[in-house]
């Protein structure tokens, strides 16, 4: 009777075990941050530019990754382009540089978070002529809180 008390005292402090390891395996995970929805802003034609598109801003490793891609845009010629405070209307103090425009596309990585971008909006996201026509813009689209 001993022994048989014995094997059951010695699997109930087995099963105790094994529940406390899977417990501490399951519940100490931590759960894996939900990645910031790219935000996708449509670009549309200024100066009778006859260039339109759109800009994804993509947070990637806590920086943002921001794809210009715009349709009719002269060919070898390089666009700058900006991040101002403010609308396309009334565009603001310059708060980013982006990679110039090149073919119709450029891709920059800033070194901020959606977030942070996030705080300074409203934006306005404009493409210049050139470099020499720097006060031509031919091409914006907003950044604007969804609410």
């Amino acid at each position: 009777m001993l022994k048989s008390l014995m094997k059951k005292i010695l699997w109930l402090i087995i099963i105790a075990a094994l529940i406390l390891v899977f417990y501490r395996i399951f519940s100490n995970q931590p759960a894996e941050p939900a990645a910031p929805t790219p935000i996708i802003v449509p670009l549309a034609a200024m100066s009778d530019s006859g260039e339109s598109g759109e800009a994804i801003f993509e947070e990637v490793d806590g920086q943002v990754r921001v794809m210009v891609e715009l349709v009719g845009a002269p060919r070898d010629v390089s666009q700058p382009a900006h991040l101002h405070k403010g609308s396309c209307g009334a565009p603001g103090e310059q708060i980013y540089t982006l990679s110039s425009v090149s073919n119709g596309a450029s891709e920059t990585i800033l070194t901020v978070s959606l977030a942070a971008i996030a705080d300074n909006l409203p934006l306005a996201l404009n493409v210049h002529k050139s470099a020499a026509e720097i006060n031509v813009y031919v091409a914006c689209g907003e950044v604007m809180n969804e609410d």
